[in-house]
Parts: C-alpha cells; structure tokens; sequence
C-alpha cells in the first residue's frame, strides 16, 4: 500500500475505540488499515516532511498535544505526549524549521507554542491570551480560539477568534517565534458572526472564512496581514429558521468549487468560484448523518469523507469535478466515536 494513498481519522472520545484510525480507499470503499487508542484526539497536522503525525488533545480537564511518528507503511508509532493547563484544544499549526508548533485553545481562549525536538514535545508556553467578548448569547462571553494557519507566504501565522469576532495574523520570525506586540488585528462584521475556520486560494491573495454563529461563507481580499471582507453568502436556505452551525470549508482539489458544512441543518452546501474568486451558490446536499464536523477530499480526488460527531458515523460521497456535485456511493462507517478530522498524506 503506498502511503500516499492513505489517510487517516481521529474519533474524538476516551472509549476503546477512540484514538487515530488509518484508512485507506479500496475499490471505492474504506478500508481499515491499522488504529492507534489515544483519548480526546481531535485535530490533526503533519510536519514539514510529514514524517511526524501531530494530534491536538481536546481534553475536559487538561487539554494538550501528542506526537507520532508515520512508519514507511503509513502506521503510527507514539513519541510522545504533554497533557497542559486549559482545555478545549482545537487545532494546531506547524512552522518552519520544525522546532515549535501552534495550538488554538477554543475553552480559555489563548494561543499555545509546544517546543519540539524531532517528534519529542520539550515545553509549552502561551503566546497570547485574547480578552474581550462579542453579542452572541451563550457562546461568546469570553474569547474562543478555534483555529490556526500559517499564511501562505509563511510570513504571518493567523488565528480566527469566535469568540471576539476577529483575525490575528501574528508576524512570524525566522526562528518560529512569532511578534505578538506587532499583530494585525482583522475585525469580522457583523458582530457575532462568530468566525471558524478559513482557507487561502492557491494566488495567495483570496481567502475563505466559515462563520458558525452566522451560518455564512465570507470571500476575503488578503495582503500582508490584513483581511477585508468582499462577499458574504449563506450557507443555508434563506426560510430556514431551525438551529444550525456552520462548521468546515475545504476547496475541491481544483479549486473551481468550494464546499462548507453545518450542523444542525446536516448538510454541505456547495460554491462555485468565480474568476475574480467570488462566490456563486451551486448545491446543498444533506449528508445523511447528524453534525457534520469534518470533511475532507480523500487522495483520489473523486471521494469525499464526511464525519458526523453527533451520530458517530462517517458516509462516503462520490464527487464529479465535471458538475461539482457529490453523491452518496452507499458506504458508511456505522459506529465510529465523534469523528472529528479527516487528513491524509
């Protein structure tokens, strides 16, 4: 099995069948390769050389991070683990050079540097606490940090707050450590919009921001640091008046369409890019399972998984580059625990 064929799942929970499952597609269907048990597994990043598997610990009373090596099979083997203060551990950003990697705390709302040294996590350290909160009841009395990513030009690492409604692009330096008395500040209207995760397109000029709160997919002018808001479409029917929250952005592997999920109203809706990189309403495909978290594109191109943390179950789709439009081919995973990230190699 080649390893770029393979992927991998993390089921996010403390049960037996919780941990890291490596996957791969075999005439359309999934197939188990091997599993890891690692409590409270949520979200997933490779090093530089995607030699090493990082996973951020969600944690109920310690959050944290653990660390593994990927074997020439595309097995896991453990190198280590940090349990830390703080809770909620959400996602997680590799830098260059290797040496220190980014954690998004959604629970206590700060951003945390692990040290690393080949695989082996030395130290922990938080960068920056953010404060204040925004007008959402119930989800944003304090700050949330719920996601971290490395610009494309890797000159700024960026974090989205859902909490405060807000960007931060943090200057990287050259040896990982990033200025935090020098970030630039990118506040997200309307207020309460509560920002989730967010995607470059491949010019490094555009980017995409999935609200929660909102339900909406914003298109945003990016330059050196700073996010502008151009265009800003539902992710839902517009007489839907039912609880629903918008989850995961992800392109397709072209670009030509881009697809974001919500919870509640379980379904992916899906957009055609424009030339100029806006956005056009072209689908809504109800998944089938309850609180699609994740989804993710698998190495073939033509399959997308999709992971429901609320039904603990996961469904395969079929995807035509041609039309953009998904369909289920019948194969699900019937039990799985909270499935939370999709990755591959």
């Amino acid at each position: 099995m080649s390893s770029s064929k393979i992927f991998y799942l993390t089921a996010c929970g403390t049960d037996e069948a919780s941990g890291i499952y490596q996957a791969c597609l075999e005439n359309g269907l999934y197939r188990q390769l091997d599993f890891v048990r690692q409590d409270h597994a949520s979200y997933l990043a490779f090093s530089e050389d995607h030699s090493l598997l990082y996973v951020a610990l969600e944690g109920k009373q310690k959050g944290g991070l653990a660390s593994y090596a990927i074997q020439p099979d595309g097995s896991l083997k453990k190198l280590d683990e940090l349990l830390t203060p703080g809770m909620g551990y959400c996602h997680l950003a590799v830098v260059p050079g290797g040496k220190f990697i980014y954690v998004a705390n959604y629970s206590d709302g700060f951003l945390m540097r692990f040290s690393l040294d080949h695989g082996k996590i030395l130290d922990y350290e938080i960068v920056d606490r953010h404060a204040g909160h925004g007008p959402y009841v119930g989800r944003q009395e304090t700050p949330h940090v719920h996601y971290t990513i490395l610009t494309p030009d890797k000159k700024y690492l960026c974090t989205v707050d859902l909490g405060i409604d807000r960007i931060d692009a943090y200057p990287l330096n050259d040896d990982g450590t990033v200025d935090v008395a020098n970030a630039k500040r990118s506040a997200i209207v309307p207020a309460g919009s509560g920002p989730r995760h967010f995607i470059f397109a491949k010019d490094g000029k555009t980017a995409y921001l999935l609200n929660e709160l909102a339900n909406t997919a914003m298109v945003m002018d990016y330059a050196d640091g700073i996010f502008s808001i151009r265009q800003t479409l539902p992710t839902l029917p517009a007489q839907l008046h039912s609880f629903s929250k918008a989850s995961a952005i992800r392109f397709s592997p072209d670009q030509r369409f881009l697809f974001a999920s919500n919870r509640g109203y379980d379904t992916i809706a899906t957009y055609a890019v424009q030339p100029d990189g806006s956005l056009k309403p072209h689908a809504l495909d109800f998944i089938g399972g309850q609180g699609p978290r994740d989804f993710n594109f698998l190495p073939d191109g033509k399959t997308i998984f999709v992971g429901c943390e609320n039904s603990n179950n996961a469904f395969l789709f079929d995807y035509d580059a041609t039309t953009g439009r998904m369909t289920p081919n019948g194969d699900t995973l019937p039990q799985i625990t909270r499935p939370i990230c999709i990755l591959w190699l």
